[in-house]
């Protein structure tokens, strides 16, 4: 009897050559995704909601118990914006305050006028009484998410005693944005959560977020947009961005 090693119709043993190969791309393959997984930035947000709609189709109550995700932020970014619309009209300050949405979150504008009054850092007790409003509607004590506070001026530089301390007005709104800071964290708001900023002139009221990511905003677009008194109060503005991811 022929040996089988030697028999011509007789396959070889193990596998094909090519597996060698297909072996590799697949190997390849997972460490590729495995990469962009790692890269990637989960969103809370999401993640919540798959896992309450999952439990909600198998039937399975929260019972209270500790999970990573239930201690993430409830509020989309939908939500948000509903609970500024909401503060917006129940005060009645439609022309006072206004909610833009940008690529960062959902914010909430507080015209000059109800702010400060000229050339000081004082907070007056309009904003006051509307961001006691915002507190208690947004801050959720599991919500770790940034809130930005912007500090907003117009372009007519500080002067007489108020120039003493606050030279330009970098310095002005930077002191300012720091007030409203002060005021939430005492009334509140996580300090981790908070991040203070100073924009000066540079960031007029009727430029967008777009606006101002593409470079528009020049000397000639800063001079037009204080034209009028009502433009240069509109200005001189404070801003709360409530950020609506990790990032």
């Amino acid at each position: 009897m022929a040996d089988k090693n030697e028999c011509p119709k007789c396959p070889d043993e193990g596998l094909p050559g090519w597996m060698g190969t297909f072996a590799d791309m697949m190997t390849l393959l997972m460490c590729f995704f495995v990469l962009l997984f790692a890269m990637s930035s989960l969103d809370p947000v999401k993640i919540q909601m798959m896992q309450e709609s999952a439990q909600k189709r198998l039937g399975i109550k929260n019972d209270g118990a500790i999970s990573t995700v239930k201690a993430r932020p409830t509020d989309t970014k939908l939500e948000i914006k509903r609970k500024l619309d909401k503060i917006v009209e129940e005060m009645d300050i439609q022309d006072q305050a206004k909610v833009v949405a940008d690529k960062r979150g959902m914010a909430i504008e507080f015209d000059g006028s109800i702010c400060f009054g000229s050339g000081s850092t004082t907070l007056k007790p309009e904003i006051k009484r509307i961001l006691d409003r915002v507190i208690d509607d947004l801050n959720h004590p599991t919500d770790k998410r940034s809130i930005l506070v912007e500090g907003h001026s117009d372009n007519v530089a500080p002067s007489g005693n108020i120039a003493k301390k606050y030279p330009t007005n970098w310095h002005l709104s930077t002191a300012r944005a720091g007030q409203v800071t002060q005021y939430l964290i005492a009334n509140g708001i996580a300090p981790g959560r908070l991040v203070s900023a100073g924009y000066a002139d540079q960031w007029p009221a009727k430029a967008t977020f777009a606006v101002r990511q593409m470079g528009k905003i020049n000397n000639t677009y800063i001079e037009q947009a204080n034209v009028t008194r009502e433009d240069r109060q509109a200005n001189r503005r404070i801003k709360l961005v409530f950020k609506t991811s990790w990032s």
